[in-house]
């Protein structure tokens, strides 16, 4: 599950254009990995 939320989230944060997608994989891994995302949100969202 995990590799495959970042397969979605690191092309996503690395073209920083669909901010939604990368919110609504976050809802569907929960705060199991929150760490894991909040370290791709710094690296590829602007949401602070």
């Amino acid at each position: 599950n995990w590799q495959w939320c970042c397969n979605v989230v690191v092309p996503s944060s690395s073209r920083d254009g669909t901010p939604g997608l990368f919110l609504l994989s976050q809802t569907q891994l929960g705060d199991t990995h929150s760490n894991t995302f909040d370290f791709f949100s710094t690296k590829g969202t602007t949401r602070s």
